[in-house]
């Protein structure tokens, strides 16, 4: 095609396209505005904020923090405007937070393949990653292939050498993936616990072994085993003396590692930890949360609810909701102790509105309050499945990594799973999607998805199979 010497044309895409620019490139004709060219300064962070009416000191924390992403920021200036406190806010700012999840969630994660998630969500706790690596961890083959593919389609992965052999994700992507990781399903999240155990060496990967730590003290603790789960906090806080630069689940090991001494009874040594905390980690707000275990441990309900305070009102903000659910948790049960029942209400009605999206049931079996739920659900309630099945759970005891039955033919969706929570109730499929607030066909499309990968063909079926693997609470009527 000939055209005239004026005539210009712009092209926008976010993946290169095959039109055979080479020569182009070659004579240089071709002008390349690509994704380093695109991310922002500081100072134009700061045109950005001011427009948005925030002021904040220190933005180049921000800006390095989000390197340069300018949908990132533009989350980051409407989280920041209505908070009590942005400073922290923006310190502790990452891919977890709420809005940054469901932007990266809904434009990236659930845009990819089963498989190509899968190896995101199982090398996301590597600081870098190769082909080699991913096929390791996942189990599958050829995953340099699909880590250049991602990098050609500027999913948040950035080839780190000249051979495109070695690659990291955005560190925003990053977090959002490790907060999918730790929210697996036990029966998912065992086997891959299994494999990184076996593949990564903390000499060589200290930040992803501190990972693997983290989540095998969850599951020990889900499985009961509050002395397994200790070991195991405690070799993930020892790898974090190893790291040169923090690692964003350093505070929440500690934590965690204060709450299972609580639940083992050594409530004296639980304290020393505390005491022993840096002025970083004791305003934390996981710090906060481990506290008022300690101090519900304690008999001391007010200052379990002291404790708890920083956190609820903002001001000591958590970087993974299911912390949040925790603190609202444990105010219910300091409020109920305190004899405040409304107030106990309405902080577990919070606790269930934060589980709800995720299945964050971990606290609720930790903190086992079934008298206080029965009531809760008398009195009414928006989420009367998610209710049921932790009363299911509490009474049936069973362990939550059943031994027997084969995982489902391929790993279910976040939203798969939130409608499979709703089978086991009398809700028709409308009421379902009214309470998920989606379309009667998303819902059919999603228990469509579910009867295939469980092998089953009805719903009932499906229930039962889903139990049999762990996915929901035994029934009551078993026991």
């Amino acid at each position: 095609m000939r055209a005239p010497p004026p005539l210009r044309f712009v092209l926008a895409t976010r993946h290169d396209v095959q039109l055979g620019l080479h020569r182009l490139r070659l004579e240089g004709e071709l002008a390349e505005i690509r994704e380093p060219d695109l991310r922002f300064t500081v100072a134009e962070a700061q045109e950005m904020f001011d427009a948005a009416g925030v002021r904040l000191p220190g933005l180049g924390l921000l800006v390095e923090r989000t390197e340069g992403w300018a949908a990132g920021l533009r989350l980051a200036a409407l989280s920041l405007a209505r908070h009590p406190a942005p400073g922290r806010f923006a310190e502790q700012f990452s891919g977890t937070e709420r809005t940054v999840a469901d932007y990266l969630l809904a434009e990236v994660l659930d845009r990819q393949s089963e498989p190509v998630r899968r190896l995101l969500l199982r090398t996301s706790i590597l600081h870098q990653v190769t082909g080699e690596l991913a096929d390791l961890l996942t189990g599958d083959s050829g995953g340099e292939r699909v880590l250049q593919d991602l990098e050609q389609a500027n999913a948040f992965v950035t080839a780190v050498d000249a051979s495109r052999s070695w690659f990291r994700y955005h560190q925003m992507f990053a977090d959002l993936l490790q907060l999918q990781l730790r929210q697996m399903r036990p029966v998912e999240a065992e086997s891959w616990v299994q494999r990184a155990e076996r593949v990564l060496r903390a000499e060589t990967e200290p930040a992803a072994v501190l990972g693997t730590r983290y989540t095998r003290g969850k599951l020990e603790l889900a499985r009961g085993r509050d002395a397994d789960a200790l070991a195991s906090f405690q070799a993930g806080e020892r790898l974090g003396g190893r790291l040169t630069a923090p690692h964003m689940l350093l505070t929440p090991m500690r934590a965690m590692l204060l709450h299972t001494l609580v639940r083992l009874g050594d409530v004296d040594r639980a304290e020393q930890v505390l005491a022993d905390l840096g002025e970083h980690d004791r305003d934390r707000a996981e710090t906060c949360i481990a506290t008022a275990v300690l101090r519900l441990a304690q008999d001391d309900p007010h200052a379990a609810a002291a404790a708890l305070a920083p956190v609820l009102d903002g001001s000591a903000p958590v970087l993974q909701w299911a912390w949040l659910a925790h603190a609202f948790l444990l105010e219910a049960i300091a409020q109920d102790a305190l004899g405040d029942a409304a107030a106990a209400d309405r902080a577990l009605e919070r606790a269930l509105d934060l589980a709800e999206p995720d299945g964050a049931l971990l606290w609720f079996l930790l903190h086992p309050v079934p008298g206080l739920l029965e009531r809760h659900a008398r009195h009414g309630t928006a989420h009367a499945a998610l209710t049921a099945e932790i009363l299911s759970l509490l009474a049936g005891q069973t362990p939550a990594l059943p031994a027997g039955p084969q995982p489902p033919l391929e790993p279910l969706s976040s939203s798969e799973i939130r409608v499979l929570r709703y089978l086991p109730t009398n809700l028709t499929m409308p009421e379902i999607a009214g309470e998920l607030y989606v379309s009667h066909n998303t819902v059919r499309t999603h228990m469509r998805h579910l009867y295939t990968k469980l092998g089953t063909h009805r719903r009932a079926e499906a229930v039962a199979r889903a139990r049999d693997l762990g996915l929901l609470a035994p029934s009551a009527l078993r026991h």
